[in-house]
């Protein structure tokens, strides 16, 4: 397959090559089977922020200010930018084409078993998988004067390679033996996964114009370079039983060891059990099977083991080729440093579930539900404990801090039926989950998260006896529209903010002491929804079909970081429109007064930025044509449809930022804090394709 992608935003796009390969045989006792996959792609990104405010080119696109120009040909790197006593955001057209990103990466996925059948209902199970991802990341940036505020004298390239091998040899044995009403099937094995990482970085400054080669810098050199290697043993059991197709048990265990882990923890065993009657199948059920034609109650409980931290976190790590000199005649000394501190006692952290369910069918079925609750309870929870620079550590160590508690409820419904030549599906899930941190290091410890601007506070609080992430913020009680209003705004004779004015905002002295401090943050919701859902809609008749998906979220609150900017009007960059309707003597609005100054820190975080995130997209529409037997016939073909698709048709949401299904990677502490200045763009794509089967 090729897929070649251009990028919402200028100058950035991506392209893929797939080669797919699977066989399989068999002879006598023997199977065999194999499955490669090559993929080729390349990336093409956009730069940061060049050390400005502005962040990325999306954030700087809306940040900078727009009076300055955005070309000049005098220029060296031919583009403008912002000058005088102005915040540095950089031009965002200089941005794109000055600096060029890709990243080009090939992959080899190959897997391959053996399975020999030693007696009827017992076989053996060899399974090696093999997976090679080797990519080269180049990053030039070409020499430029744009405005004032970004010089970079010299063209500067660095290029960075990196291999990951995955190594993956299962050896399982299966029995499956049926008697009676009784229904047996076991298996018991042992895994083996290895993980190998590589990187290799080199970079030279002052290159020739038009030149890319790292050979042809004259200015500083910089190379560097680590390896990884990781390795996970497993083993395993499990045993599925049925009686008459009415009683059902499912028990396993398996124990893992992980490299990640110190010796005396490496180790970690993972147990559950599943029951499940099928009420549907007893004889008492037989008058009610013409409306209920299924019925099924299920249970478990179960614990999973996670180790997804970095390698090595239980030794400390040693930064060699720290050199200095000492004397008069400035002798050179080799030295090295310890950057982080051991966690010699981590361990792996448990998640167990308890889980109730039920599935039912009515109307032989047409119309099914399935329904369940959970507990789940997380122990021994792996975070990075914050520790002071005082300390001597440049990283936070990880450590076994927490405990957590998620519980929620998840739905699903789906009708089938057919009207003549019409057949159609609707569906619908809906989930809810409630979080709570029961436990987190000293039992005192709280950890401050989501700073949604370059120069904001902390946004989210994660603490004993609270949710993961919840907003603790000042909160905003409008706006003082006269004097009298802020001398009436006092604590024993003194007022609470002495340096508002008319048209600043009025802010809740929580903790009654008479100032507005950081004390005075206040739980204000929960970047987590209180339910999220998804429903659509197939049909076809004839040679048509229609398929739509909507889904959505209810209830979560977000923090628009790039808003707290645009309607700051304390610092010298671009303002968003709404701070035309900015509070004067004659027009009293929610928007505070300008002023650049900002005395009464108008532009604090705080709940003015945090924004109701509940949203329903259009997420998938597609309308598709299948060909008769005709035209599959004089083309010679097994079947050919026709289709057009779109993604992301629409979204219905009162967030006023760029995607209230914001999606970032990272720290969970920054769950629901939308960086306006570091964001991507969601598209909306229209796609027209044919699918053929030969």
């Amino acid at each position: 397959s090729y897929n070649d992608q251009g990028g919402i935003v200028k100058t950035t796009g991506y392209k893929r090559y797939n080669l797919r390969v699977k066989s399989e045989t068999t002879k006598g006792h023997f199977k065999f089977g194999e499955t490669v996959l090559l993929t080729n792609e390349k990336t093409i990104n956009m730069a940061g922020g060049w050390g400005g405010q502005g962040g990325n080119p999306v954030g700087s696109a809306a940040k900078m200010i727009p009076v300055f120009g955005i070309y000049d040909p005098a220029a060296i790197g031919g583009y403008a930018g912002a000058y005088g006593p102005v915040v540095n955001v950089a031009n965002p057209l200089a941005q794109l084409n000055i600096e060029n990103i890709n990243r080009v990466a090939s992959s080899i996925l190959t897997n391959a078993y053996g399975e020999l059948t030693i007696m009827p209902g017992l076989t053996y199970k060899l399974n090696l998988g093999y997976t090679s991802n080797f990519g080269t990341n180049s990053d030039y940036t070409g020499r430029y004067v744009v405005g004032s505020l970004f010089t970079h004298p010299t063209n500067d390239i660095s290029q960075n390679k990196d291999q990951n091998d995955l190594l993956l040899v299962e050896n399982t044995l299966n029995f499956t033996r049926i008697f009676g009403k009784h229904s047996v099937q076991a298996l018991a094995g042992y895994t083996y996964q290895q993980n190998k990482y590589s990187y290799l970085l080199a970079a030279r400054t002052d290159l020739p114009d038009g030149i890319r080669n790292i050979d042809a810098g004259a200015g500083t050199s910089t190379t560097s370079g680590n390896s990884i290697e990781s390795t996970l043993l497993s083993e395993l059991g499990r045993v599925i039983y049925s009686y008459d197709n009415k009683y059902l048990l499912t028990a396993s265990i398996r124990r893992d060891g992980s490299s990640r882990f110190g010796s005396t923890n490496r180790y970690g065993n993972f147990p559950s059990i599943a029951l499940g009657w099928n009420i549907s199948n007893e004889k008492f059920f037989e008058p009610l099977t013409s409306t209920v034609s299924n019925f099924k109650l299920r249970g478990s409980y179960g614990v999973l083991g996670n180790q997804e931290i970095g390698d090595y976190q239980y030794s400390a790590a040693i930064a060699s080729n720290i050199n200095y000199v000492i004397g008069a005649d400035q002798k050179k000394w080799f030295g090295s440093i310890q950057t982080s501190f051991a966690s010699p006692f981590i361990k792996w952290e448990t998640t167990k579930t308890t889980n109730v369910g039920f599935d039912a069918g009515l109307f032989k079925d047409k119309l099914t539900f399935t329904a369940d609750y959970f507990i789940k309870i997380t122990s021994d929870v792996l975070l990075n404990q914050p520790i002071p620079g005082s300390a001597g550590s440049a990283n936070n160590p990880v450590v076994n801090a927490g405990k957590l508690r998620n519980n929620g409820i998840e739905i699903g419904v789906n009708y089938s039926d057919q009207i003549g030549k019409l057949s159609y599906t609707v569906f619908g899930t809906l989930s809810s989950v409630r979080n709570k941190v029961l436990e987190l290091g000293t039992g005192t410890q709280q950890i401050f998260g989501g700073q949604p601007t370059h120069h904001g506070a902390s946004s989210t609080l994660t603490e004993a006896g609270g949710p993961i992430s919840g907003f603790y913020l000042i909160k905003d009680l409008g706006i003082f529209n006269s004097q009298t209003e802020i001398t009436a705004y006092q604590k024993d004779g003194k007022l609470i903010q002495p340096n508002a004015a008319p048209g600043d905002i009025k802010f809740l002295d929580a903790n009654n002491d008479g100032q507005i401090s950081d004390l005075d943050k206040v739980d204000l919701g929960s970047p987590f929804p209180s339910f999220e859902y998804g429903f659509g809609f197939n049909a076809s008749m004839y040679n048509l079909d229609i398929n739509l998906f909507f889904q959505g979220t209810q209830g979560n609150k977000i923090y628009n970081g790039l808003r707290q900017d645009l309607e700051s009007m304390s610092l010298e960059f671009n303002y968003s429109i709404a701070t035309l309707n900015a509070w004067t003597p004659q027009n009293h609005s929610n928007i505070p007064r300008a002023v650049i100054n900002d005395p009464n820190f108008n532009d604090r975080t705080s709940s003015r930025f945090l924004e109701n995130g509940s949203y329903m997209r259009l997420k998938t529409l597609q309308i598709g044509y299948t060909f008769s037997d005709m035209v599959k016939k004089r083309l010679r073909v097994a079947s050919i449809r026709a289709y057009v698709s779109a993604d992301n048709l629409f979204t219905i949401t009162k967030y006023t930022g760029f995607n209230p299904d914001i999606g970032r990677t990272g720290s969970i502490f920054d769950r629901g804090v939308d960086f306006g200045h570091v964001a991507y763009p969601l598209s909306r794509t229209i796609s027209v394709g044919l699918q053929l089967s030969l």
